[in-house]
């Protein structure tokens, strides 16, 4: 028997009232048993790896509560909260920030850009002389 029976109408010595509230010392206990019975069948189960720290799996359950147990119009902002909590974390981890503002990013990106370019770009002279860029 699922949640949904136990809260059904039933007539019950001449009043209506929801299965779940007939105070009956045989009925009242055998529902109980059948709704933690049934309790028991269902259940999510996450697996992670075990290299995962404490934190990494308290994030992994944040996420799955999220998806499988959050109304829909909560989910984009909850989800928002933990994804800039895994960003924070990343950066600071590299002991890098996120910049202040979007032109601040684009610069230090394209420096970035730039530099890497740089360092894997190396002169080459041929033999006729002329220098030769290669990446």
């Amino acid at each position: 028997m699922n949640r949904k029976e136990a809260e059904m109408n039933v007539l019950w010595e001449g009043k209506p009232t929801q299965f779940k509230n007939i105070n009956d010392p045989v009925v009242l206990p055998r529902l109980n048993a059948t709704l933690d019975a049934h309790k028991l069948l269902w259940s999510i189960r996450l697996l992670v790896r075990r290299s995962l720290t404490p934190e990494q799996q308290q994030l992994a359950m944040d996420l799955c509560e999220i998806e499988l147990l959050c109304h829909h119009k909560e989910r984009a902002e909850k989800k928002k909260g933990i994804y800039t909590q895994v960003v924070e974390r990343a950066l600071a981890a590299e002991n890098r920030s996120i910049p202040p503002s979007a032109k601040v990013f684009w610069n230090e990106s394209a420096r970035s850009y730039v530099i890497s370019r740089l360092q894997v770009t190396t002169v080459k002279t041929s033999r006729s002389g002329c220098v030769k860029q290669s990446i």
